[in-house]
């Protein structure tokens, strides 16, 4: 999340961005998975490192840091009843089905 306020126009890591969610998460919001900046927050999270450039694709994130952004995830869901979802999902190329799951 950006600063309007910061020259340099970037957001802060995932790492600290992952912390912020678990700390929304433990500290007791009511329902956090139903309030909107966490919600937004998560989404962040779990779109992963943005692979803007040739560096960051081959550097991609620590171990750390994923392993930081996992907890926080499953803290989200954990928190918001969500850890056993409805699932269907089909994958198909042209007329051939690939994968099946539900």
């Amino acid at each position: 999340m950006s600063s309007p306020h910061c020259p340099c126009h970037h957001t802060t890591g995932l790492s600290d961005q992952a912390l912020a969610l678990l700390l929304f998460v433990r500290a007791g919001q009511d329902a956090p998975a139903t309030n909107p900046l966490i919600q937004k927050l998560a989404a962040y999270i779990a779109q992963g490192p943005q692979r803007s450039s040739l560096w960051t694709w081959f550097v991609g994130t620590s171990a750390f840091d994923g392993a930081l952004q996992g907890l926080a995830l499953t803290e989200y869901d954990k928190a918001g009843n969500s850890t056993n979802p409805s699932l269907d999902l089909s994958v198909t190329a042209g007329p051939k089905t690939l994968l099946t799951a539900k």
